[in-house]
């Protein structure tokens, strides 16, 4: 079990969190405590405890307070750390004092510090696992940004998660020798981790099975640990809930340029079903224009005609008015694909 101990700081509280030092990796031969916000929801937990998450923020970020309580208050216990050798001054992260041994960022990030944040990860998840009242089976890991790049190199290391969500970006090199179900999570034309290599990568994840949500003009945001599709990605993965649409199959018809997805789960039912999409030629990502239009679905398989002109192009099934809570196919490269040969 990992050593840790309650480190009250009057500076900073929080409501239901308790602030801990935890003893983390090394870093140039010498291990270094870790602050991070402990929470377990009040009342009785269910039969084998309340299920867990551990919260990895990206740059600029620390351990939230804010964030941890939200998903308190959804019966989760919760730890969130702080990856740079930190520890936050108010509830929302937007301040913060460094450590012994000052500020580790992610400005400065070397193959040392990667490792070090990635292990402290699973330090974290150590120590939640441990605690009274936590089911250590039901755990989940959400990676924002960084945290997301971090949460992917956990993913080839960690295979004690039931689900593991890194949002807006990923690290490819561990995919393929992922111990966790792994669900990414993206916008179409995200300002800091978006490019076609992204999505021809996700399929590297041996553990994927299809989990993948890509969300157009998604803001890149902390605010995602609290996104309506990503609580329910981590509810459907530990026993809380409906997962979101999985879609599978996804075939495209050259003669007639027409694509297709078969539906592999509804989710909560579906709603709505679209064809998302760009003509933009523009070679910066982040600056391409996507749009949709709704598609033809029988209730099994969508299907649509790709627009003239389109160059990239998913599909999409939605089983909530939120446009997070969303299941898609991978990205085809329109251009590519109907190359004259």
């Amino acid at each position: 079990m990992p050593e840790w101990k309650e480190e009250k700081f009057k500076d900073c509280e929080a409501t239901d969190l308790r602030s801990v030092l935890y003893l983390g990796a090394k870093y140039k031969g010498k291990r270094m405590p870790v602050f991070a916000w402990v929470g377990i929801p009040p009342g009785t937990p269910p039969k084998n405890g309340f299920p867990g998450v551990v919260l990895a923020h990206g740059g600029g970020g620390t351990a939230f307070a804010n964030y941890s309580m939200a998903w308190i208050k959804r019966g989760y216990a919760v730890i969130a750390m702080d990856l740079y050798n930190r520890r936050p001054l108010d509830t929302e992260g937007r301040k913060c004092v460094s450590l012994e041994g000052g500020w580790l960022g992610w400005e400065i990030y070397d193959s040392e510090l990667m490792a070090r944040a990635t292990a402290n990860i699973v330090i974290a998840h150590s120590l939640l696992r441990s605690l009274p009242k936590v089911d250590p089976e039901r755990t989940a890991l959400v990676g924002v940004s960084w945290g997301g790049f971090f949460s992917s190199l956990v993913a080839g290391i960690d295979g004690r998660f039931k689900i593991i969500l890194p949002v807006y970006c990923h690290y490819p090199n561990y995919l393929t020798c992922a111990k966790s179900p792994i669900h990414f999570f993206t916008g179409t034309c995200d300002m800091n981790f978006q490019d076609e290599g992204l999505f021809k990568e996700w399929d590297l994840a041996g553990t994927m099975e299809a989990n993948r949500s890509i969300v157009i003009n998604l803001p890149h945001s902390h605010a995602a640990f609290c996104f309506p599709g990503v609580f329910r990605i981590i509810d459907a993965a530990v026993g809380c809930g409906p997962s979101l649409p999985r879609l599978t199959g996804f075939t495209v018809d050259q003669a007639t340029r027409r694509v297709s997805a078969t539906l592999a789960s509804a989710g909560a039912g579906v709603r709505r079903t679209m064809l998302v999409y760009t003509s933009d030629s523009n070679p910066v990502w982040q600056e391409k224009i996507w749009k949709e239009k709704e598609v033809m679905f029988d209730g099994m398989t969508i299907e649509a005609s790709l627009p003239d002109k389109c160059c990239l192009a998913y599909l999409a099934a939605y089983d909530g008015s939120d446009l997070t809570c969303c299941g898609t196919t991978g990205i085809i490269d329109v251009v590519s694909k109907f190359a004259t040969k």
